[in-house]
Protein backbone atom coordinates (compact mmCIF):
# COMPACT_ATOMS: atom_id res chain seq x y z
CA UNK A 1 0.00 0.00 0.00
CA UNK A 2 1.18 3.40 -0.70
CA UNK A 3 1.59 5.92 1.80
CA UNK A 4 -0.21 9.43 1.98
CA UNK A 5 2.56 11.34 1.04
CA UNK A 6 2.62 9.10 -2.48
CA UNK A 7 -0.79 9.14 -2.91
CA UNK A 8 -0.95 13.02 -2.22
CA UNK A 9 2.17 13.18 -4.72
CA UNK A 10 0.97 11.11 -7.71
CA UNK A 11 -2.84 12.97 -7.89
CA UNK A 12 -0.75 15.99 -7.88
CA UNK A 13 1.79 15.04 -10.62
CA UNK A 14 -1.20 13.83 -12.42
CA UNK A 15 -2.86 17.41 -12.13
CA UNK A 16 0.62 19.03 -13.58
CA UNK A 17 0.89 16.32 -16.08
CA UNK A 18 -2.99 16.97 -17.50
CA UNK A 19 -2.31 20.81 -17.27
CA UNK A 20 1.19 20.03 -19.25
CA UNK A 21 -0.23 18.12 -21.83
CA UNK A 22 -3.66 20.14 -22.28
CA UNK A 23 -1.13 23.43 -22.39
CA UNK A 24 1.15 21.51 -25.26
CA UNK A 25 -2.24 20.86 -26.86
CA UNK A 26 -3.27 24.22 -27.18
CA UNK A 27 -0.23 25.83 -27.79
CA UNK A 28 0.99 23.62 -31.15
CA UNK A 29 -2.53 23.61 -31.83
CA UNK A 30 -4.25 26.21 -33.98
CA UNK A 31 -7.74 25.81 -32.34
CA UNK A 32 -9.25 28.26 -34.21
CA UNK A 33 -8.36 27.12 -37.24
CA UNK A 34 -9.96 23.39 -36.02
CA UNK A 35 -12.70 24.65 -34.83
CA UNK A 36 -13.42 27.03 -38.52
CA UNK A 37 -12.34 23.39 -40.48
CA UNK A 38 -15.12 21.46 -38.95
CA UNK A 39 -18.07 24.25 -39.44
CA UNK A 40 -16.76 24.14 -43.19
CA UNK A 41 -16.58 20.73 -43.24
CA UNK A 42 -20.24 20.34 -41.62
CA UNK A 43 -21.37 22.80 -44.44
CA UNK A 44 -19.46 20.81 -47.25
CA UNK A 45 -21.12 17.37 -45.95
CA UNK A 46 -24.91 18.66 -45.70
CA UNK A 47 -24.14 20.05 -49.09
CA UNK A 48 -22.50 16.73 -49.99
CA UNK A 49 -25.65 14.36 -48.78
CA UNK A 50 -28.27 16.78 -51.06
CA UNK A 51 -26.07 15.85 -53.94
CA UNK A 52 -25.34 12.62 -53.43
CA UNK A 53 -29.53 11.93 -52.72
CA UNK A 54 -29.82 13.15 -55.89
CA UNK A 55 -27.80 11.88 -58.08
CA UNK A 56 -24.75 9.74 -56.32
CA UNK A 57 -22.78 9.23 -59.35
CA UNK A 58 -22.68 13.20 -60.44
CA UNK A 59 -18.83 13.94 -60.79
CA UNK A 60 -19.93 17.18 -58.80
CA UNK A 61 -20.27 14.02 -55.49
CA UNK A 62 -16.92 13.06 -56.13
CA UNK A 63 -15.35 16.86 -56.47
CA UNK A 64 -17.22 17.45 -53.16
CA UNK A 65 -16.06 14.10 -51.62
CA UNK A 66 -12.59 14.93 -52.42
CA UNK A 67 -12.91 18.46 -51.11
CA UNK A 68 -14.07 17.37 -47.82
CA UNK A 69 -11.15 14.79 -47.20
CA UNK A 70 -8.71 17.31 -48.07
CA UNK A 71 -10.64 19.30 -45.32
CA UNK A 72 -10.81 16.47 -42.73
CA UNK A 73 -6.92 15.15 -43.70
CA UNK A 74 -5.92 18.99 -42.51
CA UNK A 75 -7.71 19.16 -39.56
CA UNK A 76 -6.23 15.64 -38.71
CA UNK A 77 -2.73 17.25 -39.00
CA UNK A 78 -3.59 19.87 -36.69
CA UNK A 79 -4.80 17.97 -34.02
CA UNK A 80 -1.97 15.22 -34.44
CA UNK A 81 0.80 17.57 -33.81
CA UNK A 82 1.03 17.61 -30.09
CA UNK A 83 1.25 14.09 -30.06
CA UNK A 84 4.47 13.91 -31.67
CA UNK A 85 5.55 16.27 -28.51
CA UNK A 86 3.54 14.13 -25.86
CA UNK A 87 4.12 10.92 -26.47
CA UNK A 88 7.92 10.72 -25.51
CA UNK A 89 6.97 13.22 -22.66
CA UNK A 90 4.17 10.35 -21.55
CA UNK A 91 6.72 7.84 -21.62
CA UNK A 92 9.40 9.34 -19.73
CA UNK A 93 6.85 10.48 -17.07
CA UNK A 94 5.48 6.83 -17.08
CA UNK A 95 8.09 4.63 -16.91
CA UNK A 96 11.41 6.96 -15.59
CA UNK A 97 10.01 9.55 -13.01
CA UNK A 98 7.01 7.64 -11.74
CA UNK A 99 9.21 5.01 -10.65
CA UNK A 100 11.91 7.17 -9.54
CA UNK A 101 9.62 9.32 -7.44
CA UNK A 102 7.54 6.48 -5.74
CA UNK A 103 10.38 4.21 -4.65
CA UNK A 104 9.98 0.48 -3.70
CA UNK A 105 6.61 0.18 -5.81
CA UNK A 106 7.62 -3.38 -7.95
CA UNK A 107 6.34 -3.98 -11.78
CA UNK A 108 2.43 -3.28 -12.43
CA UNK A 109 0.17 -5.78 -13.56
CA UNK A 110 -1.12 -5.71 -16.75
CA UNK A 111 -3.93 -3.08 -16.46
CA UNK A 112 -3.03 -0.68 -14.02
CA UNK A 113 -5.94 1.72 -14.03
CA UNK A 114 -8.30 -1.26 -12.49
CA UNK A 115 -5.59 -1.46 -9.43
CA UNK A 116 -5.63 2.00 -8.06
CA UNK A 117 -3.09 0.70 -5.28
CA UNK A 118 -0.12 1.19 -7.68
CA UNK A 119 1.30 4.17 -8.64
CA UNK A 120 0.11 4.23 -12.53
CA UNK A 121 -3.19 3.64 -12.36
CA UNK A 122 -3.58 6.56 -9.72
CA UNK A 123 -1.91 8.28 -11.98
CA UNK A 124 -3.24 7.64 -14.84
CA UNK A 125 -6.65 7.98 -13.56
CA UNK A 126 -6.09 11.17 -12.02
CA UNK A 127 -4.43 12.45 -15.71
CA UNK A 128 -7.62 11.97 -17.14
CA UNK A 129 -10.09 13.21 -15.03
CA UNK A 130 -8.22 16.54 -15.08
CA UNK A 131 -7.52 16.17 -18.44
CA UNK A 132 -10.91 16.05 -19.91
CA UNK A 133 -12.37 18.40 -17.47
CA UNK A 134 -9.55 21.16 -18.27
CA UNK A 135 -10.05 20.61 -21.98
CA UNK A 136 -13.82 20.94 -21.41
CA UNK A 137 -12.89 24.00 -19.72
CA UNK A 138 -11.15 25.54 -22.56
CA UNK A 139 -13.30 24.62 -25.23
CA UNK A 140 -16.11 26.37 -23.93
CA UNK A 141 -13.96 29.18 -23.21
CA UNK A 142 -12.79 28.96 -26.92
CA UNK A 143 -15.88 28.34 -28.53
CA UNK A 144 -18.15 31.35 -26.97
CA UNK A 145 -15.12 34.01 -27.70
CA UNK A 146 -14.87 32.58 -31.26
CA UNK A 147 -18.80 31.16 -32.26
CA UNK A 148 -19.64 35.22 -33.39
CA UNK A 149 -16.59 35.01 -36.01
CA UNK A 150 -17.34 31.56 -37.08
CA UNK A 151 -21.43 31.95 -38.10
CA UNK A 152 -19.63 34.82 -40.03
CA UNK A 153 -17.23 33.22 -41.62
CA UNK A 154 -19.72 30.18 -42.48
CA UNK A 155 -22.12 33.03 -43.51
CA UNK A 156 -19.60 34.15 -46.43
CA UNK A 157 -19.00 30.46 -47.85
CA UNK A 158 -20.84 29.70 -50.75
Amino acid sequence: MLSDIYIVMLILGGIGYSLLTVGVQYALTNMKRVYELQGIMQIKTKELNELAKKDPRHPSVKAKQDEVMQLASESMKNQTKPMLVLFPVSLAVFYVILPWAVPGIHAPPLVPVLNLSYYQGLFIVTSIIFNIVITRVMQRRLVKKEEPQLEAEAAKLP
